[in-house]
């Protein structure tokens, strides 16, 4: 755990095209977008559920009731990113899909980072500031180790809605 169906999962980080016309070098490579994503895989046979995260954490600021500042590793995922990964609620829930779509200011916490922040593992409902900004932890799930690459995360945030392209879309 948390990415225990590792044999039955299909990860999609990057996209690839090459024109077929012979002008020149026409090939480009880029990130996948929400919409490319969706157009690749959504409708293939077998996909139970399909969830768009961001494939790297990145660190950022924060700082909770204890007034500790420190940096902790964030991940933006959507709401099908609990269906598939199952990571532990110690507390509370995971965000929604009406969550994701609002841009809400809610996060799901790491035990280990709640305890940093809150000096309790259970600080749900409670509001922390991420790079200066305010968020409502709404869940606490238990630690994971690093090695599990693509579920790992300190605090998790609903991905942004904006389509930020790709190559050819």
């Amino acid at each position: 755990a948390p990415e225990s169906n590792r044999d039955r999962m299909l990860y999609g980080i990057y996209f690839h095209k090459k024109s077929i016309e012979n002008t020149g070098n026409n090939d480009s490579s880029g990130g996948l977008s929400q919409k490319r994503a969706e157009q690749l895989y959504n409708d293939l046979d077998g996909v139970e559920h399909m969830s768009l995260f961001w494939p790297y954490t990145f660190a950022e600021d924060v700082e909770g009731t204890l007034g500790e500042t420190f940096m902790t590793k964030v991940r933006y995922a959507d709401a099908e990113f609990w269906k598939i990964l199952d990571h532990k609620i110690l507390h509370g829930r995971f965000f929604t899909e009406d969550e994701v779509k609002s841009g809400s200011d809610v996060a799901v916490l790491s035990e280990g980072t709640a305890r940093r922040l809150f000096g309790t593992d259970n600080p749900v409902g409670q509001t922390y500031q991420q790079a200066h900004q305010p968020f409502i932890v709404i869940c606490v799930v238990a630690n994971s180790a690093v090695l599990a690459s693509h579920a790992y995360g300190e605090a998790f945030l609903p991905l942004p809605t904006e389509d930020y392209g790709d190559c050819g879309n």
